[in-house]
């Protein structure tokens, strides 16, 4: 199956690279991860990175972007040095797009730049892997397990007669910590950790809706994506770093099999 890795990474702008070091300091375990998980993805000679992360606004379709290359910069959250283009694997997301349009919607959809949920983790990964091309798939919030497993269905039948070796990233953050909802965030950040060590799909799949949506996590649903994506197959779960240094629990880890 040329589906050869999965990962989970955080996608906050507190990861950025030039954000004063006060600020990275915070989350130096986190990066430390993310460089040590970037390395591992690069030994497994991806000729594509996939990234599904959820978009901020809940409702409308699941989307694929498309451009041959899409600018990055993050000026807007303090960090006026990073700026470049990423590059997208256009035939494999418009191929993608064909296979899923038959029994799942799923659309093409133009941006005049990269959401930051998504350019956080292209600038912690083009470290290294930089010049590998990405696809990037938008998640609503508020998207169902049926949806979620529909689509990992499809994913997973088309990986399986490309030919490019890929790796599928599920990007987002976990539980908020807010003074009402501290117990709640560490509640969630502690079922979904148990659940990855060892993989617990189930698990996942099962947590509490109503908790969840009070702390406002984002990286549910691509890791339940991953989980339908994977299917069956015996796969084992690495956790590279778990911190909550800011108010928001960010996970590193990989997926094995």
């Amino acid at each position: 199956m040329p589906l050869v890795g999965c990962a989970l990474i955080p996608n906050s702008p507190l990861l950025l690279p030039k954000l004063a070091t006060a600020a990275r300091k915070h989350v130096a375990k986190t990066a430390a991860a993310v460089s040590r998980l970037a390395h591992e993805l690069y030994a497994l000679q991806p000729s594509v990175l996939m990234i599904a992360s959820c978009r901020q606004e809940a409702g409308g379709p699941f989307s694929l972007l498309q451009a041959p290359q899409l600018n990055y910069a993050f000026a807007d959250w303090g960090d006026v040095a990073t700026v470049g283009t990423v590059t997208i694997a256009t035939g494999f997301t418009h191929a993608l797009k064909e296979t899923a349009e038959v029994d799942f919607p799923i659309i093409l959809k133009s941006v005049d730049r990269l959401p930051v949920y998504f350019g956080v983790p292209v600038i912690l990964l083009n470290q290294v892997l930089n010049k590998v091309p990405f696809v990037f798939l938008e998640i609503p919030l508020g998207a169902t397990v049926e949806e979620l497993n529909r689509l990992g269905l499809i994913m997973a039948e088309h990986f399986m007669v490309a030919k490019e070796r890929i790796i599928l990233l599920a990007a987002g953050t976990l539980a908020e910590q807010t003074k009402q909802r501290r117990d709640d965030a560490h509640i969630y950040d502690n079922y979904f950790c148990a659940a990855l060590l060892p993989w617990r799909a189930d698990k996942l799949i099962n947590v509490d809706v109503a908790l969840r949506q009070r702390v406002r996590d984002s990286i549910w649903a691509p890791t339940v994506l991953t989980a339908f994506v994977l299917g069956e197959r015996d796969s084992q779960a690495t956790i590279l770093s778990y911190e909550a240094p800011a108010k928001v629990g960010y996970v590193v880890a990989q997926l094995n099999w």
